[in-house]
């Protein structure tokens, strides 16, 4: 290492030992939660928004106590855009809500035409989906971007949940309490509480056994058993 790498190293250890760059970091952050906070509909007590995250249709996202949003996140609750309604239903107010005590990784994007409701101490990773509506494709001379959303459906994760990096929570979707969303998994449907789930598209593969008192696997889909 060369005279000025050393130095510059020296220098560095001694501005990581004072603790400096994590307060500067606290500062930003709350200031940046100032600015972003001003404009949501509701905001919680302890809860931060990091810097450079996005929001649109801020007054109708309620956030809990103690709700805190990674940066580069996107959260949007905005009403159907006017090119893309077409026949569909007519613009409803959006409601994006957020509990109390839940965590959202970085570059995750939440979107909300309609509803989604997220509990209580949720934990999220980080580049998760979560949308409670879809473009439409059907029409082959048509863009999808130019053609009608379809009709938004609501989408809600119970208290407690834990959702693995790069998962997607798609329209219509309800997530029961203390359900695990492994990584990159999509999910549609209904997912019942206290169950793992992962797959393209989901399916459980562990769940808690309140006679047994522990969580038990429920085994290979039929098609994988009989490969």
């Amino acid at each position: 290492m060369s005279r000025g790498r050393r130095i510059a190293f020296r220098i560095g250890q001694a501005i990581d030992r004072s603790g400096l760059p994590a307060l500067l970091r606290r500062i930003f952050t709350a200031l940046y939660t100032l600015y972003s906070a001003k404009d949501l509909g509701s905001f919680g007590r302890g809860s931060s928004i990091s810097p450079w995250c996005d929001i649109e249709g801020a007054e109708n996202i309620h956030f809990g106590t103690g709700t805190h949003v990674r940066s580069g996140c996107l959260l949007q609750a905005t009403a159907m855009y006017a090119a893309a309604l077409g026949s569909v239903a007519p613009p409803q107010q959006p409601v994006l809500r957020i509990g109390d005590g839940t965590q959202i990784g970085r570059y995750c994007h939440i979107t909300a035409k309609g509803r989604i409701e997220i509990g209580v101490r949720v934990l999220m990773g980080e580049r998760i989906l979560i949308a409670d509506h879809d473009h439409g494709f059907e029409d082959t001379t048509t863009a999808p971007r130019d053609q009608p959303l379809t009709v938004p459906r609501p989408v809600v994760i119970g208290d407690s949940c834990w959702i693995g990096d790069g998962a997607a929570i798609l329209a219509g979707a309800t997530l029961g309490r203390h359900v695990v969303v492994g990584a990159n998994a999509v999910v549609r449907g209904e997912v019942a509480p206290f169950t793992v789930v992962v797959g393209n598209p989901a399916r459980p593969v562990r769940r808690y056994d309140e006679k047994l008192g522990k969580w038990v696997s429920l085994g290979p889909l039929k098609d994988e058993a009989s490969e």
